[in-house]
């Protein structure tokens, strides 16, 4: 008997595990995205989205003193990290700073002003990317919507 509350302990753990290896769905990360945002800057105006099965992209506020928020919903950890991959292979300067603890992936950049800061990462099978016009506002949003990726 002892073995098998054992077993099915192990079996149950490994099942929540593996459940968690992989991101909900993209309409359950736009919508807790979008909450996300209008906690944390409430007087920032939703002014453009873009939608498609794959990807949003969303603009608050304006163009220099906004928030920029794109994610990426990949059927497969590759996809995502294609995806990233590929973003960043266009980006002239680079990534920026290599980052530990916001996903699988993540990187950090800045302008020398500091009135612009970008945050990309990828977690699981999901990639992110968050800019606004000051790196603690960038850096808030994008810690919140890490913990969003289950």
């Amino acid at each position: 008997m002892r073995i098998l509350r054992i077993y099915l302990l192990v079996t149950l753990a490994s099942g929540f595990s593996v459940a968690g290896t992989s991101a909900q769905d993209l309409s359950a990360l736009q919508k807790g995205a979008e909450k996300i945002v209008r906690l944390h800057s409430p007087e920032l105006r939703l002014i453009d989205s873009d939608k498609t099965e794959k990807k949003a992209v969303y603009n608050w506020g304006t163009n220099r003193k906004g928030i920029h928020l794109l994610i990426f919903y990949g059927e497969s950890v590759h996809e995502a990290t294609e995806w990233m991959n590929k973003t960043i292979s266009f980006l002239s300067v680079g990534p920026g700073k290599k980052l530990k603890g916001l996903g699988d992936e993540a990187y950090f950049a800045s302008s020398p002003k500091g009135d612009f800061a970008i945050y990309r990462f990828r977690k699981a099978n999901v990639y992110m990317e968050v800019s606004a016009p000051s790196n603690g506002t960038a850096e808030s949003i994008a810690k919140m919507l890490a913990k969003e990726i289950r």
